[in-house]
């Protein structure tokens, strides 16, 4: 699941990591290898830097 930066919410964040988790647990099964650790609970620690920008473009022409 590739992830868009404008579109990056914790939902999104979450759902990414999941998907990666099952789709290795997944490939490790097809391909028959064991397993190399078990996980009961997995802990992620995040940090968000909230940013709001404004863009004004103007211009200035002169015909010389």
């Amino acid at each position: 699941m590739a992830i868009a930066e404008e579109q990056l919410s914790i939902k999104t964040l979450i759902r990414a990591v999941t998907d990666e988790l099952l789709a290795s647990r997944e490939e490790r099964l097809a391909a028959g290898d064991p397993a190399v650790f078990e996980v009961e609970e997995l802990t992620l620690e995040i940090s968000f830097v909230a940013t709001r920008s404004k863009e004004a473009k103007g211009g200035l022409s002169s015909g010389l």
